[in-house]
């Protein structure tokens, strides 16, 4: 549930769920504070490597970034 303060300011959070195939409830309460902060937190989480198996330099890394093991989760 995210709070917002306007109708354009709606359209635009809801644009961003959208792209990432989320599924938000938006409400637009124009006399309060906007809160979207579970909405921040889902953006800002990091990608964490979803395999335990070890990587050599040069192979390409476990965590999907599609970059080379040693400039990614290894530095």
């Amino acid at each position: 549930m995210l709070s917002v303060q306007s109708e354009a300011r709606r359209a635009e959070v809801a644009a961003m769920c959208a792209e990432r195939s989320w599924v938000c409830e938006i409400d637009v309460q124009a006399d309060e504070d906007e809160d979207i902060s579970a909405f921040t937190l889902l953006m800002e989480k990091q990608v964490v490597a979803t395999t335990t198996r070890l990587a050599g330099r040069n192979e390409p890394c476990p965590c999907d970034s599609g970059k080379k093991y040693k400039q990614c989760c290894a530095a």
